[in-house]
């Protein structure tokens, strides 16, 4: 199919229907006659499909179909769409969104995940436009989250370098800094284990962003190994394990925190997001430093996993990402005692200050005391 939309002259998407018992026509009653005036006349406004620096923003309960994510690639790979709303018709092509009252009238100025254009001049940064965008679609089934952007990782895939290998909806060469990633919205059960816990597809229904600004620690890919199953560009993996080498900080055990030590972190977040700051800070602490505004993004609802969380267990943060007094990393859980083996469960990301004065200081500094080591990540 996706052939069919690529060389398509003209895709007709009947975005007010909530299924396909619904046709491109709307039954509700848009336009209504008004009392005239001799000096002015009033016009309803109504809601409208529109575009914000190339990206269509949307009333889910009123487009329905721009929801779901087969649609996604659908239009990403059409050349040109005509959209069927309520109260009028809307057109997108790789240049120009516009409406029929060209309220919605705007030249593209800056592109969106669904362009070419920007994916030949940057394919690392597109690809992440494309997951910030899909990445919150709905699915009906989640094991469909890689099947559904296939289409589009196949054309992206003519844009990268040609040693380089999609792997659970990343990519290989870009994949230190495409590790950057975090669910910026409330934690979601985790799906059944189907790619890499490091891979944003092993997370439901949560937005992706990346920290694409900042400076990134050294961090080496030791070891990759890994068995595609099925055609490249569905994602699917087996045996997938990661060895990555750098500055990792294991998070103090916290059992025997008081709730004092816990609810001082941040007396208004959840205790998951708590029990992290907790085990951060008492590690941060014995390197001399104090976090300010720190911010724990779960990859998924710690509550409800299978298996369950423990608190208490054996967690360590690994750095990617830093600025000049911001740090950001990873939170890996061990899976068992037996196995030397972590999953990622998280992202943490805050300002880092002096114990001694308060003040902000270069983050080149807390790497001195921090140990280098490999871990292995599934």
């Amino acid at each position: 199919m996706a052939d069919i939309y690529e060389n398509a002259c003209i895709t007709i998407a009947a975005v007010s229907a909530a299924d396909s018992t619904q046709g491109l026509f709307s039954s509700d009653r848009i336009a209504r006659r008004l009392l005239k005036h001799p000096q002015f006349y009033a016009k309803a406004r109504m809601p409208t499909l529109t575009s914000s620096y190339g990206k269509l923003y949307f009333d889910k309960p009123l487009w329905p179909l721009l929801s779901r994510a087969w649609v996604y690639q659908e239009r990403c790979l059409s050349p040109r769409v005509v959209y069927f709303g309520n109260d009028q018709i809307y057109w997108q092509c790789r240049y120009m969104f516009t409406s029929e009252d060209n309220r919605g009238l705007r030249i593209w100025e800056r592109e969106s995940g669904c362009d070419w254009r920007d994916w030949t001049k940057d394919p690392v940064g597109s690809w992440r436009e494309i997951i910030r965008e899909y990445s919150v679609l709905q699915l009906t089934y989640e094991k469909d989250r890689l099947p559904a952007i296939a289409a589009v990782a196949s054309r992206m895939s003519l844009l990268r370098e040609p040693s380089d290998v999609y792997l659970a909806g990343m990519w290989k060469n870009s994949l230190i800094s495409d590790l950057c990633w975090c669910c910026d919205s409330s934690p979601q059960p985790r799906p059944e284990r189907r790619v890499p816990s490091w891979s944003w597809a092993s997370t439901q229904r949560s937005q992706i962003h990346f920290y694409e600004q900042s400076q990134h620690f050294n961090v080496n890919v030791v070891s990759l190994t890994y068995n595609i199953v099925g055609r490249a560009y569905l994602g699917a993996v087996e045996n997938c394990k990661l060895v990555l080498r750098g500055y990792v900080l294991p998070l103090t055990e916290t059992r025997g925190l008081s709730h004092e030590n816990i609810s001082d972190i941040h007396r208004e977040i959840q205790d998951q997001s708590s029990f992290m700051f907790a085990a951060l800070r008492v590690s941060m602490q014995s390197h001399g430093f104090v976090l300010e505004r720190p911010r724990f993004y779960p990859d998924y609802d710690l509550e409800t996993a299978i298996p369950p969380f423990e608190y208490g267990a054996s967690l360590k943060l690994m750095f990617l990402a830093k600025r000049t007094c911001f740090i950001g990393g990873v939170v890996l859980r061990q899976l068992s005692k037996d196995a030397d083996e972590y999953e990622r469960i998280g992202f943490i990301s805050s300002t880092v200050m002096s114990n001694s004065n308060k003040r902000k200081i270069e983050i080149d500094r807390i790497l001195q005391s921090v140990p280098i080591e490999d871990v292995q990540i599934v």
